[in-house]
């Protein structure tokens, strides 16, 4: 008997309906920098055949589509930019809202094992903390930057991946997962929302052992098909490695277990359970994987979160990330 058809792509990424936020209205340093961008491109001879005031409608059309901090995040020297992420966008909206993959090679660098600079009240910070503690977190902005560590200072190939789908919650989670199924390690993301409905997602990434990009696209797409229809063990099979890497990217914890006390669980989520506590007089927050989902894509992704948050927590905010640990099952209240 020959297997059911696979999902479209955009199914397998779904998971509820998503949210969009219109943008603030732009500020004179912004319109400043639409018109540099503008200016920059029709010198570059990219408007085409459109005359000076279609072209600029568009750019703006584009721009008000998307939050302010876009246009910072671009500034004036990736103005070209701007025109390969309204042609993602806009190929996203003509093609039955499928999600759209873009990559091209930035450069060859020594990546160093630090975090990067990033923004704790952004969308792509406020996503992950949603993620950590199962609950949706709102914000003003709805764009920001995050990055994780390397793990070793060596020369890597740094590749640019530009993504568009239908906006959904904890599209971002499934889509870090997804990347590091591929073997890629996410060193930089930008995260925007548009006013109708879809999402704008970059990331710098290394991992992909050659500067072409073809390939790099297909083994996206072809793992997110296969995710849709292999069996546990082989998606199992296909974490083990990448989970004991990112142990090991976990190791240091200051999580006193003798003192920690668990209360009531707070809610429930697909693979873990929030729960209320305590430890040394400071109220916390406990995410625990449930032990079916160990060793399986739902981890990577929970250790992911975790390593994230832990450079952002520690540097950006007065919140603190303590610890992780492999097995805590005996001290969840029954």
């Amino acid at each position: 008997m020959a297997p059911p058809p696979a999902a479209p792509i955009g199914q397998l990424l779904e998971e509820g309906t998503g949210e969009s936020s219109s943008p603030p209205r732009s500020s004179a340093a912004h319109d400043e920098l639409r018109r540099k961008i503008y200016e920059r491109l029709v010198q570059a001879g990219k408007q085409g055949d459109s005359d000076d005031a279609s072209f600029r409608n568009m750019l703006d059309a584009h721009f008000d589509k998307l939050p302010p901090r876009y246009l910072t995040d671009l500034s004036e020297s990736k103005a070209e930019d701007v025109l390969l992420h309204r042609e993602v966008l806009d190929e996203c909206a003509h093609n039955g809202n499928q999600p759209v993959f873009r990559a091209r090679f930035l450069k060859c660098m020594v990546v160093q094992p630090e975090w990067v600079d990033t923004s704790p009240d952004s969308e792509t910070y406020q996503r992950l903390l949603e993620d950590l503690t199962l609950e949706r977190i709102h914000g003003t902005d709805t764009t920001g930057s995050m990055s994780s560590p390397s793990r070793d200072s060596e020369p890597a190939l740094l590749h640019e991946i530009i993504f568009s789908s239908l906006d959904k919650p904890k599209l971002l989670s499934r889509l870090t997962a997804l990347l590091s199924e591929v073997g890629l390690n996410i060193q930089e993301a930008h995260v925007y929302s548009t006013t109708d409905g879809f999402c704008l997602d970059v990331f710098v990434v290394d991992g992909w052992k050659t500067e072409e990009t073809e390939a790099l696209i297909a083994t996206i797409e072809d793992t997110l098909m296969r995710k849709n229809g292999a069996p546990p063990n082989s998606a199992n099979a296909s974490s083990s490695e990448k989970i004991l890497e990112l142990r090991e990217q976990l190791v240091d914890c200051e999580i006193d277990w003798n003192i920690l006390a668990v209360a009531e669980k707070i809610t429930s989520g697909s693979s873990a359970d929030l729960y209320r506590g305590t430890h040394s007089g400071l109220d916390v927050c406990i995410k625990i994987l449930r032990s079916a989902h160990h060793n399986s894509p739902s981890e990577v992704e929970f250790l992911q979160q975790a390593l994230m948050l832990r450079g952002e927590l520690s540097t950006k905010t007065s919140l603190h990330f303590m610890g992780h640990a492999q097995s805590i099952e005996s001290i969840v209240p029954l």
